[in-house]
């Protein structure tokens, strides 16, 4: 009977026990209705996407130094070279010819400048100064004769008409004075202070025109200005007939014969469309892949951005810029990668590296409008609102700032 009893006794225990455990350990309404999900803070970035082509970032058109005649074509059309290699060289006897009468005139013109630095010393002035003082002398010699004469005349030793052929004498000397002085002043004004300066400049233009033929001289053997590969020059003209560069063949002074690319430095070119427009900035890092070069990915920067859009004669279709993106990785001559092949550019837009990113259903506003989500430290303690604010858009969520690592509330 009393062991009946102490069983009795005991179910009854267990019951309440199970009794209270169902009571505490049920989860709440609210529990049932939210999922804690951890957060934790990590590096996030936004990245944008753009589609352009690769080109060389240095392509240089090599021009004809002066009008002549190609003399031998020392390479040929996709051929590697280095730099300071000869290209072509070209006749000189038409330069040859310029050359000379450009010192000649350089050579006059010095010797008239220095001419007319002591132009007084001259033999035109010190002829025409002899001249003067000639002149001078005989109507002096003459007036004497006259003055005596008159006298003779007075006393009745010579005849009048003695005296007025010296008169006559005497006013054509004068006139002949009058002349060589004349003279005189104008061969000085040759040497006048703006004659002079005439003359200098006559010469700094007639040395500048022989310094030039001389730099152009001196590229009679045209040579490569870089290490890379020699291309045909562009059409050039109405006509856009590509020139071709063989022996005999006459070129002018400016005409493109050869273009030279660099192998080394690249250059992604790509358009951005104005809406993403802002996201971007010079110097900027990005990475390049294409399918031409898969197993390479290259690194590099935003060069410029265009400050025109690209033109298009489609009405109300999408405004893009034109972006240059400078390939930063380091080339050598067995990359796999050439001019024009497609290029897909990856740009980070927006990175952080202490970031945490929440379900856009985890915020909800207060009663003051506040973004709160809640939080808490780890799944045993009691959950509390944390007042958030948010920042940048991801695929998974929104970026929130102000909150720790823990859990937070989702609604089922």
């Amino acid at each position: 009977m009393i062991k009946r009893y102490r069983w009795a006794i005991a179910g009854i225990f267990i019951v309440i026990v199970c009794f209270f455990a169902f009571l505490f350990l049920k989860p709440s309404p609210d529990q049932e209705s939210v999922q804690w999900i951890a957060v934790k803070q990590r590096v996030i970035e936004k990245r944008l996407g753009l589609v352009g082509h690769l080109q060389s970032a240095r392509l240089e058109t090599i021009p004809a130094p002066f009008d002549a005649i190609i003399q031998h074509v020392l390479v040929k059309e996709g051929q590697r070279v280095e730099a300071g290699q000869t290209l072509v060289t070209l006749d000189t006897r038409k330069i040859d010819i310029e050359l000379r009468q450009a010192q000649v005139e350089m050579i006059k013109a010095s010797s008239a400048v220095d001419q007319l630095h002591d132009w007084e010393n001259s033999q035109d002035v010190i002829r025409a100064r002899r001249n003067v003082e000639n002149a001078n002398h005989m109507v002096i010699e003459l007036k004497n004769n006259l003055s005596k004469t008159q006298a003779l005349f007075s006393r009745g030793i010579v005849p009048k008409m003695e005296v007025e052929n010296l008169q006559q004498q005497l006013r054509r000397q004068l006139t002949e004075l009058a002349s060589v002085q004349d003279d005189l002043a104008s061969i000085r004004q040759k040497g006048s202070i703006n004659n002079v300066r005439v003359a200098e400049m006559e010469l700094q233009n007639a040395t500048s025109r022989y310094q030039a033929l001389q730099e152009q001289y001196l590229h009679k053997e045209i040579k490569a200005p870089f290490s890379g590969v020699v291309l045909r020059a562009a059409a050039q003209g109405e006509s856009k007939k590509l020139l071709t560069i063989q022996t005999g063949v006459r070129v002018t002074e400016g005409m493109p014969l050869l273009e030279m690319m660099d192998t080394t430095q690249y250059q992604v070119l790509a358009q951005v469309e104005e809406t993403d427009l802002a996201k971007l900035k010079e110097g900027q890092a990005v990475k390049i892949s294409g399918e031409g070069f898969s197993d390479h990915l290259l690194d590099g920067e935003i060069e410029t951005i265009a400050m025109q859009s690209v033109s298009t004669d489609k009405p109300g279709s999408a405004i893009y810029y034109d972006v240059v993106i400078k390939v930063t990785s380091s080339m050598n001559q067995g990359y796999p990668i050439r001019p024009g092949m497609s290029a897909k550019v990856n740009i980070v837009i927006y990175r952080n590296e202490q970031g945490i990113v929440v379900p856009e259903a985890a915020l909800t506003r207060d009663s003051n409008g506040q973004l709160i989500v809640n939080w808490r430290p780890d799944l045993k303690r009691q959950s509390v609102p944390r007042q958030v604010t948010i920042g940048e858009s991801m695929p998974e969520g929104i970026e929130v700032y102000g909150l720790e690592e823990g859990f937070i509330a989702l609604p089922r």
